[in-house]
């Protein structure tokens, strides 16, 4: 009938191009769906268009956030999804408060405990005046429930077949 011969060498290195590009697809996925949680669920009772542009509050909390570059290493690929408190301002661009006013006993710099200021059902109890939901609460809760599927369709999206996962 025919012969076929596989270079392995060619076919790994295919494999791995295409779980590169899917892994960088799924993460891109995933990133965008804590940026839909953050900008839907951080002020529930009011438009949050003025606050998620780039120099409002929810905007400036949302960059805030950083993916690491894929790196390949002896356990596997590796991408990291972070909180980076210092890209928050004292002073955010828009002049109104700083990200210390939100803690309303001390003036102290709370920029390290936003991510959990900002989880809460209801109104934060560091004198916020804005119904939330917890958007990280949230965001965990779809990303364990949809992984897997996130990370299949972009393996297949990029011709890598997956039978267990």
């Amino acid at each position: 009938m025919g012969e076929y011969i596989i270079d392995i060498d060619t076919f790994q290195r295919d494999m791995e191009n295409g779980i590169q590009l899917a892994l960088e697809d799924a993460s891109e996925t995933i990133y965008k769906e804590l940026l839909k949680c953050i900008k839907t669920y951080t002020y529930v009772d009011m438009s949050n268009e003025d606050y998620f542009n780039g120099e409002g509050a929810t905007g400036e909390f949302a960059n805030s956030f950083d993916v690491t570059p894929l790196k390949h290493d002896i356990s596997g690929f590796v991408k990291e999804l972070y909180f980076d408190p210092n890209k928050l301002s004292v002073q955010y661009a828009g002049g109104g408060y700083g990200w210390n006013a939100h803690a309303s006993v001390g003036g102290e710099d709370v920029r390290e405990d936003m991510l959990d200021i900002l989880n809460v059902s209801g109104i934060h109890g560091l004198g916020g005046k804005t119904n939330r939901q917890p958007y990280l609460d949230l965001f965990l809760n779809w990303l364990e429930n949809n992984f897997k599927d996130i990370i299949k369709s972009s393996l297949y999206k990029y011709d890598v077949w997956v039978y267990n996962l």
